[in-house]
């Protein structure tokens, strides 16, 4: 599976890795996994997300 990122996503992310902010890559994470968990299930969004 591919996961497509904008040149905000890279730089959010150099800016967590430069700054050592962990709060913010744990973010970023989980930010990608729930695109790749609507990627796969076909872009539907579940019942259960806010």
């Amino acid at each position: 599976m591919i996961l497509n990122l904008s040149d905000e996503d890279i730089f959010r992310m150099k800016s967590a890795a430069l700054d050592d902010d962990r709060n913010e890559a744990l973010k970023l994470i989980k930010e990608f996994l729930k695109r790749l968990d609507q990627q796969k299930h076909g872009g539907m969004k579940s019942h259960l997300e806010g």
